[in-house]
């Protein structure tokens, strides 16, 4: 069993048609990186995509690889407030 998703997260993986397995392996293998405002976000950093690819979280891993660009964002609650894709290298600030 994984984290509450909100419905709003429930939605946005809809819409950008993230599956749940993705998300499962986001968040057991992601970065976390804290975003001072109360949450954390987690996507799949170089180190995180070698993980799950050594993990065999899924059979399919080219097709995984389309979703290495995912992230979540999780409130200190450990609700999943949101999913989405990044196409910038995600900043990480001191």
């Amino acid at each position: 069993m994984g984290p509450f998703i909100s419905l709003h997260a429930q939605a946005r993986m809809q819409q950008r048609a993230v599956p749940r397995e993705v998300l499962d392996c986001l968040l057991d293998h992601g970065r976390v990186h804290h975003d001072h405002h109360g949450a954390e976000v987690v996507y799949f950093d170089k180190a995180g995509r070698e993980r799950a690819r050594r993990s065999g979280a899924t059979e399919a891993i080219r097709e995984m690889q389309k979703y290495f660009n995912t992230y979540a964002v999780v409130a200190t609650d450990g609700t999943l407030v949101t999913v989405g894709r990044r196409y910038r290298k995600y900043r990480r600030d001191a």
